[in-house]
């Protein structure tokens, strides 16, 4: 494991794009083996934080992307409730709700 760790390291300080791409997908794929379950937790939970520093190295702006794309999905999420909150008469869930258990409101 310490082997896996300093090779990982060493991949992401030369800057080897493809050996990082290889490292993270192959390494990935172990951690999420069966065998990594609850017998080698600690191992599995190791290889993951070794993944993401790897990610991270890969691909520096990722975060900031996915926050990015996480943003916009909620405002996504809440435009297409708020919409269907107005389609049937009501301004939120509350509102909603009142009118199909009591009936529309005069």
């Amino acid at each position: 494991m310490d082997a896996l760790a300093e090779r990982m390291r060493a991949v992401a300080a030369s800057g080897d794009r493809p050996a990082m791409f290889l490292y993270v997908h192959s390494v990935r794929a172990k951690a999420q083996d069966p065998i990594f379950g609850s017998a080698k937790l600690a191992e599995g939970l190791r290889l993951k934080e070794l993944v993401s520093e790897l990610e991270s190295a890969l691909d520096p702006e990722g975060v900031k992307r996915r926050e990015k794309a996480r943003a916009s999905l909620e405002e996504a999420r809440e435009l297409k409730n708020y919409a269907h909150y107005r389609k049937h008469g009501a301004k939120d869930a509350a509102e909603l709700y009142m009118n199909r258990a009591y009936g529309q409101a005069v």
